[in-house]
């Protein structure tokens, strides 16, 4: 008898775990993670980024970073340029995401003060 109960609990177990770490998996925020490491992965298959990093203009001087950034998203191939949009894509939806969850949180701080 004993036993029986000590397996049905390790199967309980079993699946509560199994649902736990596919609700991790699955989040939202993680797979958007994962998207853009993709992106990022795929990238250096029609990329040499260390050859990019040395003809990229200085970051302080905004006006030649963004003229270089545009010049070579518009003279490259077009696989680069959709993995591109797709990457620029994914950050703005995580942005999204995470002014969503600020704001959410500080209406449910508000709400416990009152």
């Amino acid at each position: 008898m004993v036993q029986k109960i000590s397996q049905l609990n390790m199967q309980v177990m079993r699946r509560v775990h199994f649902i736990y770490w596919t609700k991790r998996v699955y989040h939202s925020a993680t797979l958007k993670i994962f998207l853009l490491g993709m992106c990022t992965v795929s990238t250096t298959l029609y990329v040499s980024l260390p050859d990019v990093i040395l003809n990229m203009p200085s970051l302080t001087d905004a006006q030649a970073f963004l003229k270089f950034v545009f010049s070579a998203l518009l003279n490259t191939r077009s696989r680069v340029q959709l993995i591109a949009i797709l990457a620029i894509s994914i950050v703005l939806w995580l942005c999204k995401d995470i002014v969503q969850n600020i704001r959410e949180n500080s209406l449910i701080k508000a709400k416990a003060r009152v």
